[in-house]
């Protein structure tokens, strides 16, 4: 994907547009000397300061382009480890590109995220605070915006690394031992060898939680919406989301497909899906967004079960309810966990007072989308399961797939090496598998990396950054 590392590279890096100013930024070996040779009065590169910035006019040839401030970094003090240079130029994409293809005549365009690579590959940050670049980009709530600040500032790179230095040190008592096993001298006993993976696997383990907690915050937290047809998944979907997003219809089947928005509650990112009532169906059109829903539930973090209550009014008894909601749920849900299941009884203000202070008292959710009863609830149930891991978003977390597939690859690692140990196959055995879990985790934060995960990782940065 990238092309010589070592060229000098330029790209307009503030977001099209008009405004204010635009930035230009170059970097590589002969940045300094390149802006230099487009700028008047001439300066000498040797009387630059770092990090001032001057004024000049920015020519191409004679034809005058724009007046512009520009800053020089010198290496490796800068972003990307080079020389770097910022110019700065009136907010303008016509003068912003005009200068750009000036300056491509002696550089070229930098690829996407190329200037974060350069930074990654000069040591200037591991491949964690890269990501977090990105993730920082991307921020849609306060929340992921904390959480990528605290992913840039390293704290999840100073997990990894800790974890590694509690494998490393085992591995080498392990390697030790076996360096002296045929002299028959117990360098580590067996017990201490469980001990210390049993540590950490817990560690991998906590850090596998997290991350999934990670994901949610970055990604959002996915709810769908799944009932049978008529139970007023749109109409509640429209009240969350205050708009007419979804058509409301008394007609079964009114949704073919799945609609997805998203809001932001108290800073947390929240997607919800209303998906097509769930039936046996003719309808081949019907049954393809059937079919999606189902897809979708298999990937939601929660699903929120709307039950109507005009069938609650008609099975008063909560042993009776309990029934008809486990026999909905098996008709229903197939591809979920018990545990992601969130029961709703949509319609509420069709109960009567006494019905719904029995239903609450047995902790179940009442809504109503012409009262508006029980939002604040749902809410409130929702601010409850962020409660549960909002103290971690500063403490560094996993913040995408592949960072979590390394962890649980590492803990899968770290499993069979307790199982080898058990079976007593011998300590090089185990000691292959500390150093299989040690890699996963430096594949992480950029120790090892190959071409195929940089390219994936930088492709989605925009050219500029």
């Amino acid at each position: 994907m990238y092309q010589s590392l070592s060229d000098t590279i330029s790209a307009i890096s503030s977001p099209r547009g008009r405004g204010a100013i635009a930035i230009i930024r170059i970097s590589g070996e002969s940045a300094i000397d390149i802006v230099l040779s487009f700028v008047k009065p001439t300066l000498n590169s040797l009387k630059i300061k770092p990090r001032k910035s001057y004024f000049a006019r920015f020519y191409d040839d004679e034809q005058l382009i724009d007046e512009v401030l520009f800053t020089c970094y010198f290496a490796p003090h800068s972003y990307t480890g080079e020389n770097l240079v910022e110019i700065s130029c009136h907010g303008n994409d016509f003068i912003a590109s005009q200068i750009l293809e000036t300056l491509l005549k002696k550089t070229r365009l930098a690829e996407p995220g190329e200037f974060t690579l350069r930074a990654f590959l000069n040591h200037k940050m591991d491949l964690t605070r890269a990501e977090a670049v990105g993730n920082l980009l991307m921020a849609q709530t306060k929340k992921a915006q904390q959480a990528s600040l605290a992913q840039l500032e390293g704290k999840l790179e100073k997990k990894i690394n800790q974890i590694l230095e509690d494998i490393l040190d085992l591995r080498m008592q392990c390697e030790l031992a076996i360096d002296f096993i045929e002299d028959e001298v117990d360098i580590i006993e067996n017990n201490r060898i469980e001990e210390k993976l049993n540590a950490i696997l817990n560690l991998l383990l906590k850090l596998e939680k997290t991350g999934r907690d990670g994901l949610i915050i970055h990604e959002g937290l996915k709810i769908c919406l799944v009932g049978e047809p008529n139970v007023g998944k749109s109409s509640l979907f429209n009240k969350i989301l205050d708009m007419d997003r979804a058509i409301v219809s008394d007609i079964p089947g009114t949704t073919r497909d799945y609609l997805e928005e998203a809001i932001s509650l108290n800073g947390n990112l929240i997607r919800f899906f209303d998906t097509a009532g769930i039936r046996q169906s003719n309808d081949i059109i019907e049954k393809m967004g059937i079919d999606r829903s189902n897809q979708m539930i298999a990937q939601a973090d929660l699903v929120f079960l709307l039950l109507d209550a005009q069938i609650i009014m008609q099975t008063p008894n909560i042993s009776h309810y309990q029934a008809y909601l486990s026999d909905l749920q098996d008709k229903l849900i197939k591809s979920t966990s018990q545990e992601k299941i969130i029961p709703i009884i949509n319609k509420s203000d069709l109960l009567s007072p006494a019905l719904k202070a029995k239903l609450i008292d047995h902790k179940i959710i009442l809504c109503s989308s012409i009262t508006e009863d029980g939002l604040d609830s749902l809410k409130a149930y929702l601010l409850n399961y962020f409660s549960s891991f909002a103290h971690e978003i500063d403490t560094g977390l996993i913040s995408n797939v592949r960072q979590l597939s390394a962890v649980s690859k590492a803990k899968e690692a770290i499993i069979q090496a307790i199982n080898t140990l058990k079976m007593s196959t011998g300590i090089e055995f185990i000691a292959f598998d500390i150093a299989s879990a040690s890699a996963h985790l430096e594949e992480i934060i950029g120790k090892i990396s190959t071409d195929d995960i940089l390219n994936k990782i930088f492709e989605n940065f925009c050219i500029g950054k």
